[in-house]
Formats: C-alpha cells, sequence, structure tokens
C-alpha cells in the first residue's frame, strides 16, 4: 500500500528548499547594499553618558563625561524640571599617500535626559566643561521643598 503523505512530504520539502534558497538570495543583496551604503555613509552613533549627582548641602552637583567633545557643540536646556544635555564629537582620520587622500569621519552624539530633584532652584543653574567633563551646579531653593500656605478665615 502507498504511503498517502509521500506525496505531500515531497511537495514541502521541495517548497521548502524553493524559500530557502530565496532567503539566502535575499541575505546575500542586503548584505551588498549595506557594504555599498556603508562606504558612503558617515558612521555615526548615539551614547548615553553616566553621570554623578551629588548632595552638597545648599546645591547638588551633577558632573558627566564628554570626553573629546568641543565646548560649542555642547547644549543644556532645562524643560518641565528635567534638564537636557545634548553633545556631539566629530572624529575624523586621515591618509596621505601619493596621489591619494582618504578621509573617513566618525560622529559621536550624547545624550541625556536627567530629572531634577524637587528643591532644585532651575533658574540658578550654572555649568562649567573643562577637561572633558562637564560640571553642572543646581542651587537648592532656600524655601526647601514647598512653599507656605497662609491660611486666612
Amino acid at each position: 500500500m502507498a504511503d498517502p503523505f509521500w506525496d505531500i512530504d515531497r511537495y514541502l520539502e521541495n517548497e521548502l528548499r524553493r524559500w530557502m534558497r530565496l532567503t539566502r538570495r535575499l541575505q546575500e543583496r542586503f548584505r551588498r547594499m549595506y557594504e555599498d551604503l556603508a562606504g558612503e555613509l558617515p558612521a555615526f552613533r548615539y551614547e548615553i553618558p553616566l553621570y554623578d549627582l551629588i548632595d552638597k548641602g545648599d546645591r547638588y552637583v551633577l558632573e558627566i563625561e564628554l570626553p573629546g567633545v568641543d565646548k560649542k557643540d555642547i547644549e543644556i536646556y532645562v524643560k518641565d524640571h528635567l534638564l537636557h544635555i545634548s553633545a556631539k564629537r566629530k572624529i575624523e582620520y586621515g591618509e596621505e599617500k601619493e596621489g591619494y587622500i582618504r578621509k573617513e569621519r566618525s560622529y559621536i552624539g550624547f545624550k541625556r535626559v536627567i530629572e531634577l530633584p524637587e528643591d532644585a532652584d532651575v533658574d540658578k543653574i550654572k555649568a562649567v566643561y573643562r577637561d572633558g567633563i562637564l560640571r553642572i551646579e543646581i542651587p537648592k531653593r532656600p524655601e526647601g521643598l514647598g512653599k507656605r500656605v497662609n491660611v486666612e478665615g
């Protein structure tokens, strides 16, 4: 007696082989496209820098490492009691040979959003960038966490 599933098994094997060939061709095309684009596009990536937040009594001090960044490429702003810090760094590699010049560039973006403590005085924040370290001083409001409400009556 013949196996009734033999034709189905053979059909499925053939379809599987066909899909595997198609998948390999697509992988090869994507690999070639990626290699073509990688030669034309600059390398770019984002990093999330780590930071230290220190309570100094009358103020907070936030220190964040941004190695190789130029001061003009740092942007800091406060919105909705959140401190937004972003920076970028461009690295160029060059090689000169006889009649041939090659330049490669790498771009790194830094971005961090930090929730400020409730008693931070956002109107008096100051920042200094020196030797790859961004130091942000955040004074505390003298009234602390809240404002006293007088009860009338």
